[in-house]
């Protein structure tokens, strides 16, 4: 099945679900919504896939940078409610750090410490980082290159990734555009230790 369970959750976080909405799709079941022909289900169903797919390629493809090591921040602009899912979803990915995901309009912030997630909204992703900055009382100083490398390369490296065909089939420009991703293609697999081994 590729409807969930506990599709209401997803169903609420599209861009035009509505209340009256949510209280009917109440009271179908997961079967209804993955296989009733009713033309109601058909759009619920078409709803959830559009939010469930939305999730997918932003948890794959957004890209995080480190502010300092304990932030990491990066460009998000979906087109439904779920900044705060893929915010959580990073900040279970490396716990005790702070993630930081937004744009210029809103940005959604995730501590995953100590089994508990705690998660905030603020304005512009601009804003949310300096305030993080004062919070940290983060201080301006040289830094070993090398630590900085592994903060960002632990957010950035996954093997499964190295399928740049399939990449661009399954990636439409605009949602590059939505997590403002740069051409980033590690073409021969290389890593910071090959660059230097090589000397």
């Amino acid at each position: 099945m590729r409807i969930p369970e506990n599709f209401l959750y997803y169903l609420s976080m599209h861009e035009s679900c509505t209340e009256p909405q949510l209280c009917r799709a109440e009271k179908l079941t997961t079967e209804d919504v993955e296989l009733s022909p009713d033309p109601e289900a058909v759009v619920i169903r078409k709803m959830v896939c559009s939010v469930l797919a939305e999730i997918y390629r932003m948890r794959a493809f957004v890209r995080l940078k480190p502010l300092d090591d304990r932030v990491l921040y990066g460009y998000l602009k979906p087109r439904h409610k779920t900044g705060g899912d893929i915010c959580r979803f990073f900040a279970r990915r490396s716990p005790f750090t702070i993630i930081v995901l937004g744009n210029s309009l809103e940005s959604w912030i995730s501590l995953c410490a100590g089994g508990r997630m705690l998660q905030g909204n603020s304005g512009s992703l601009e804003h949310a980082l300096e305030e993080i900055s004062c919070l940290l009382g983060r201080v301006e100083k040289d830094r070993d290159l090398e630590e900085v490398w592994k903060v960002y390369y632990s957010s950035q490296y996954s093997p499964e990734r190295r399928n740049i065909k399939a990449f661009h089939r399954r990636m439409p420009r605009d949602v590059l555009n939505r997590v403002d991703l740069e051409r980033e293609q590690n073409v021969n697999g290389l890593t910071l230790s090959d660059f230097f081994d090589s000397d």
